[in-house]
């Protein structure tokens, strides 16, 4: 599995809002401005941050903002099944197994 960045450097680069889910780049990066929104959707309706040159999907980086652990091999569900609403309080660790039996 895909090791996440440290927590220190995803506090260093981004801020959380709670309340969306949403980061948010701490400091201007190319074309995005400070506080600009960071990440694109894919085609599943993730979204997923480029972080040093490799590329996340962000309720990864959300779940080890807050926590300050990263997941593993665990999958990081959503509990609504929407697939960008990276709250924190919408994110649970699962096995892949758990995840799965959800449907």
């Amino acid at each position: 599995m895909l090791q996440l960045p440290t927590t220190e450097r995803l506090h260093e680069l981004f801020t959380l809002n709670p309340m969306t889910g949403g980061l948010h780049w701490r400091q201007k990066r190319g074309n995005q401005s400070a506080g600009a929104f960071a990440g694109r959707w894919d085609a599943k309706g993730y979204i997923e941050i480029r972080v040093d040159g490799t590329l996340y999907k962000a309720h990864r980086l959300v779940y080890k903002w807050v926590t300050g652990d990263d997941p593993g091999h665990l999958t990081v569900d959503h509990i609504n099944r929407v697939h960008d609403c990276n709250r924190p309080w919408n994110l649970q660790l699962l096995t892949r197994e758990a995840n799965a039996s959800r449907g």
